[in-house]
């Protein structure tokens, strides 16, 4: 497998795990102001 196939292989399998992180709403979750430091 070249190199170009085994990004997408482990590309793709990574979307799909993605797939199952729960979403947080309301005061369950929070945004960052500052990527590099917590609020």
């Amino acid at each position: 497998m070249t190199f170009k196939g085994h990004f997408f292989s482990e590309f793709t399998k990574s979307m799909v795990k993605m797939r199952s992180i729960e979403v947080k709403i309301g005061v369950e979750g929070e945004i960052r102001r500052q990527c590099n430091t917590t609020n």
